[in-house]
């Protein structure tokens, strides 16, 4: 494909003229399709887990379990994406708010590990705190961008 043609493919989009919005029936189909794998890749994984034979054997059966893993996640978050646009439409706010969550669960968790663990750099709590800092910050920004009249305040 030419610079040119994708050029204009951008500038469709951006424009409106060209939709690339999914609709809800294909994203209920995907989070189907989804819901089966991610039962099977949890068979996989407990099986994995629970067959000592499988844990002592090899390299080989460790990275598959890995890769059931990383693909497990990855079956999560394709429809729960997809879902969140539409329902969001175009509104950032409403990302800033899942990262600030996710980042606050997750820098308290990792921020507890350190503590907990001896040896750990003080530089890595540090920066720990100074993550959760800030995504306790981002998470009262768009929570107050999120709420209906504080839209209608800001001027984008």
């Amino acid at each position: 494909m030419s610079a040119n043609k994708s050029f204009d493919i951008a500038q469709k989009i951006i424009s409106g003229k060209i939709d690339i919005e999914m609709p809800l029936w294909a994203i209920m189909i995907i989070g189907v399709v989804a819901g089966l794998y991610i039962a099977a890749t949890a068979i996989g994984i407990e099986t994995y887990d629970k067959c000592k034979n499988l844990t002592e054997e090899s390299k080989k059966q460790d990275n598959l379990r890995q890769y059931l893993t990383y693909t497990l996640t990855i079956a999560v978050t394709i429809p729960f994406t997809l879902l969140f646009m539409k329902l969001f439409s175009k509104d950032a706010s409403a990302f800033m708010f899942l990262y600030s969550v996710m980042g606050v669960v997750g820098g308290a968790i990792a921020y507890n590990a350190t503590t907990k663990c001896d040896g750990v750099d003080e530089s890595k709590k540090n920066y720990l705190i100074a993550a959760l800092t800030a995504f306790s910050a981002t998470l009262l920004m768009s929570g107050f961008m999120i709420y209906p009249r504080a839209k209608k305040k800001l001027v984008y």
